[in-house]
């Protein structure tokens, strides 16, 4: 299963997502891909609030911020099929590859689907920033339509979307709804 949990910041997407990835895994393995690169104060603190988050749940952490697929490396027994993988998150992973000079952000969709079929279940976080009606210099403007089509892209395999609202878990799509291709 594959499901994708969007929301804007601080909106409780994080912990949802984190909930989602320990139901879906049961008894299998769980790995937490965390995704982002601290710049700054305010990214070590993020980073540092997300570690204290996720303390004691059993997850296995994977720093990959960027080349996704990098993630079949970093496992010492390798990717067992049971495992459930939760990318924190897909914006951050999109910058690191835009803004990077090693960074590729072509393959992120082709990496994710390569490792869909590797495990059992995959939970993508990732952020709603289109909604805020600003304007932006034309790098950022291109992030942000680069951004809308990946989860677009990403979204049409997933089983499920989950919105979630101020903590509160909106389902966008279910896995019973039919593709449009």
């Amino acid at each position: 299963m594959m499901v994708m949990v969007l929301g804007g910041s601080a909106s409780g997407k994080s912990e949802y997502a984190e909930s989602l990835a320990l139901q879906l895994a049961d008894s299998g393995a769980h790995y937490y891909v965390a995704t982002m690169e601290a710049y700054g104060e305010s990214g070590a603190y993020r980073i540092q609030r997300h570690r204290a988050l996720r303390n004691g749940k059993g997850f296995e952490t994977l720093e990959v911020p960027r080349n996704i697929i990098d993630v079949m490396n970093f496992i010492e027994d390798g990717l067992q099929k049971e495992s459930t993988l939760l990318i924190e998150d897909l914006s951050n992973l999109l910058a690191n590859e835009m803004f990077s000079d090693e960074g590729d952000a072509s393959r992120i969709q082709k990496q994710i689907l390569e490792l869909q079929k590797r495990v059992q279940n995959i939970v993508i976080v990732s952020t709603n920033i289109f909604d805020d009606g600003c304007d932006y210099d034309e790098s950022t403007i291109r992030y942000i339509r680069f951004l809308g089509e990946l989860n677009q892209q990403i979204g049409a395999y997933c089983d499920n979307i989950i919105e979630v609202v101020a903590g509160i878990p909106i389902g966008l799509k279910k896995e019973s709804y039919e593709k449009i291709d």
